[in-house]
């Protein structure tokens, strides 16, 4: 899974040389008009296959920076940054991928250079096909910039919206258009993701926290078979996690039909649900994420179209599997 996004440092500092000081005067900085917030808003429905959103600030002030440092090291943040024009994950108010089968946008929220986000990108491509300016050239706060290049062998653009947010996008350009359009109000009859069926009803019963995934169905193939081949079942499927008096707290939901018989065989669809769970954190992968040692046990529960399952665990007891098992993994994804 690709995670990558861009966010630039502050400005830099003016320094001057002898002589009386100059004066220089403050730039006026207002709100910015586009709608950025969250950045979920700016994602199209078709073709989506799966999404994931976070807010590292929450995540750290929920108390598990230590844990996510455990998981990518400081030094590998650092690396990242120093290799993206300064890009640091950490700091961001949001971050989220999505993947469109063959195209994956990545983006950030937060206050960042959109010069310094365009210089890095042209820096790092192998070549850069055009630059475009989409909207008020001459307001830094509402100017949408697309450059388009070829970035390690892929079809990529970086788009930035503002002082506020910046898009990724790799392969078949297209979902990235989409966002423009959305951040400007122009698709008044458009919905985006999580506002359309069948994820707007996850997104609904999720709620905000400061880790998510959502996945829309229909779910065929080997994938019908997942969870007990209640997949197969599935409308949608959406994940959270958020800290609760120290236990981080992971719920799953799937979502059904009117002709879903969760209600109907309730008893066998969570014994199917919590045996699924039991293969998964019972696997030798499972074992070595620490999966296998919940702080608090699984339970399952029906409400409606909606089948859950809740478990939970010790951050750091977690963060240390996790570290063992995907270590190689993240530090090859920071490395691009």
């Amino acid at each position: 899974m690709k995670r990558r996004a861009f966010l630039l440092c502050g400005p830099a500092l003016l320094l001057a040389c002898g002589g009386a000081a100059p004066v220089v005067a403050t730039p006026k900085v207002r709100e910015t008009t586009l709608h950025l917030s969250p950045l979920t808003e700016l994602l199209q429905a078709p073709g989506m296959v799966w999404l994931v959103d976070a807010a590292p600030k929450h995540l750290r002030e929920a108390g598990l920076e230590s844990a996510i440092s455990r998981i990518v090291t400081a030094r590998a943040f650092d690396d990242f940054k120093g290799r993206n024009g300064g890009i640091d994950l950490r700091e961001m108010d949001e971050v989220m991928v999505a993947s469109y089968g063959g195209v994956t946008v990545s983006g950030v929220r937060g206050l960042l250079d959109p010069g310094a986000v365009e210089r890095a990108f042209t820096s790092r491509a192998s070549a850069v096909d055009a630059r475009a300016i989409d909207h008020a050239p001459d307001v830094a706060e509402d100017r949408i910039v697309r450059v388009f290049g070829m970035l390690r062998g892929v079809r990529t653009q970086v788009c930035t919206l503002g002082r506020s947010a910046a898009l990724l996008e790799e392969g078949t350009l297209g979902p990235v258009r989409a966002a423009v359009a959305f951040a400007q109000g122009k698709l008044k009859r458009t919905k985006p993701a999580l506002h359309t069926r069948p994820l707007d009803r996850v997104a609904e019963l999720l709620g905000d926290a400061p880790l998510r995934f959502f996945a829309p169905g229909p779910f065929e193939g080997e994938w019908s078979k997942a969870a007990g081949g209640i997949l197969a079942a599935t409308t949608a499927f959406g994940a959270r996690a958020v800290m609760v008096e120290g236990t981080l707290m992971f719920s799953f939901v799937f979502t059904g039909t009117e002709a879903t018989s969760w209600d109907r065989d309730a008893e066998a669809v969570q014994k199917r649900l919590s045996a699924a769970f039991d293969v998964v954190s019972q696997s030798d992968l499972g074992k070595l994420a620490r999966a296998d040692k919940p702080k608090v046990s699984a339970t399952t529960r029906i409400d409606k179209d909606a089948l859950w399952l809740h478990v939970g665990y010790d951050p750091a007891l977690l963060a240390e599997g996790i570290h063992a098992a995907l270590d190689a993994e993240i530090s090859e994804i920071l490395a691009k």
